[in-house]
Parts: C-alpha cells; sequence; structure tokens
C-alpha cells in the first residue's frame, strides 16, 4: 500500500504527535488480499525519526507476515527530501476470503 499523506488542519505542520498518528493512518496493507478492513491492533509501535521538511508525506506500508489469522506490517514515512520522518510495526487480527 503506498499513498501520500498531509494534514488538513488549517495548520500543515508535522509534529511529533500527529507523526505518531500517520504511522496508523492508512487502509490495511492486506486491502488487496480481499481483507474485509476489519484489522484491530493488538500491538502498535511507532518511532519519530525527525520532523519532516515537507507538507505532504510519502508512505508505504506492506505486510512483513499473515499467518493464522494475525498480521505482521510495517509502515514507512518519508518528506519531500527523501528522509525517513517516522515509522510503526503492527501486529494486529485479520479476515481474510477462505483459501488465502
Amino acid at each position: 500500500m503506498r499513498g501520500w499523506l498531509r494534514l488538513n488542519d488549517g495548520e500543515a505542520s508535522w509534529d511529533p504527535w500527529s507523526l505518531l498518528f500517520a504511522g496508523d493512518a492508512l487502509p490495511t496493507a492486506t486491502l488487496p488480499l480481499g481483507s474485509s478492513g476489519w484489522v484491530p491492533t493488538l500491538q502498535l509501535t511507532s518511532y519519530v525519526h525527525r520532523v519532516p521538511t515537507s507538507e505532504w508525506l510519502r508512505a508505504r506500508q506492506w505486510a512483513v507476515i499473515i499467518a493464522d489469522g494475525l498480521l505482521d506490517q510495517r509502515c514507512e514515512l518519508f518528506d519531500d527530501a527523501n528522509q525517513l520522518v517516522a515509522s510503526s510495526s503492527q501486529l494486529a487480527m485479520v479476515r481474510l476470503p477462505s483459501g488465502i
């Protein structure tokens, strides 16, 4: 899953608190596999590496492993200088169509 994130509160400047939120803002990486979208978080760890230099953040999120109804997912956020500004790791439950 890839996308772009921007704050829409009139301020448009990222701070450490908003970066923590951004690390869990994308739809689940299992949607292309037919996931119901029901992905309750069991554990979420987020890291803020630096305050971004830009209004927009480039995001990429992927599933590391899906097994036994659990999803291990990672997310990375980059500013327009291509600097990693935040990252997160999430363990969640997931429902997929049978046979996947």
